[in-house]
């Protein structure tokens, strides 16, 4: 495991684990993760997993279910996706995993060269002249 990559917990479910490992596939090359982010990227994966499991339960039922009394409602299974996509859509905007939070987010990255001219016309001296 990469320095600065989080450990997985051992809570993980199967699919959670194998959603882990594609998130941090993924982030470890932006520079965005670190060793205390184990319990975000836990309940991000989770959320993931639990997605994906609702979202095959609605596949096989269909939306709209026979109630207790026969009358159809919503299957519930709506509502669990419904809560897992939230939860991973506020996840990828903390993990910089979205095109306008990726603007926000800064990486564990060496900074950029400093252009002598640039800092010259900034006013500013260029500490790697």
């Amino acid at each position: 495991m990469p320095p600065g990559q989080p450990i997985p917990p051992w809570t993980l479910t199967k699919e959670a684990k194998r959603e882990w490992d594609r998130l941090c596939a993924t982030l470890a090359p932006a520079g965005v993760l670190a060793t205390s982010d184990a319990d975000a990227l836990a309940t991000w994966a989770e959320a993931i997993a639990l997605y994906l499991k609702a979202n095959r339960e609605l596949e096989r039922q269909g939306p709209i279910i026979a109630g207790p009394n026969g009358v159809p409602m919503v299957n519930p299974a709506s509502r669990i996706a419904k809560s897992a996509l939230a939860t991973m859509q506020r996840y990828q905007v903390e993990f910089g995993a979205t095109p306008s939070a990726r603007m926000k987010v800064k990486g564990n990255q060496a900074p950029a060269a400093v252009d002598p001219f640039d800092a010259f016309l900034a006013g500013k001296p260029a500490l790697n002249a």
